[in-house]
């Protein structure tokens, strides 16, 4: 095989493959953080955290909130209300850096949160997202 041929077969057996799963890895994430914007402003919080990972974690103002369950509860004790959130919320400036082999990715972007006759607030975050068993999960989350 000449080396113009290896090169190109290089780059079709495995760079381009590892784009197409950059790609993928960051529609699957984009499109998750859509969801659980949705889910947050229709009122169905357990949908909101449904991609943390059991044990995840995230930064709150008062130190680390270890378990999906505790940073649902936290989050309904801050920003919610009678089973509503306070204020609608929606994702913008979102970049996603895949890391490693790719089954680890940091998202990090910009939260709004407005209405509910409030200010508008607003933040960064970054989270931390692991593939395990095919499914992108947050594994840690440090918003603020």
């Amino acid at each position: 095989m000449t080396k113009p041929a290896a090169l190109l077969t290089l780059l079709l057996v495995v760079v381009a493959p590892m784009r197409l799963v950059a790609q993928d890895a960051e529609t699957i994430i984009r499109n998750e953080l859509d969801a659980i914007a949705v889910a947050w402003n229709d009122a169905d919080i357990e949908r909101h955290v449904a991609p943390y990972a059991d044990s995840a974690t995230m930064m709150g103002s008062r130190g680390l909130i270890r378990g999906r369950n505790a940073i649902r509860d936290g989050l309904a004790r801050g920003f919610w209300k009678d089973g509503r959130p306070l204020q609608q919320l929606r994702f913008e400036e979102v970049e996603v850096r895949l890391l490693g082999r790719g089954d680890v990715a940091v998202v990090t972007g910009k939260f709004i949160l407005t209405g509910g006759g409030r200010d508008e607030g607003s933040g960064r975050f970054s989270t931390v997202w692991e593939r395990r068993d095919g499914r992108w999960l947050t594994v840690h989350d440090h918003s603020g």
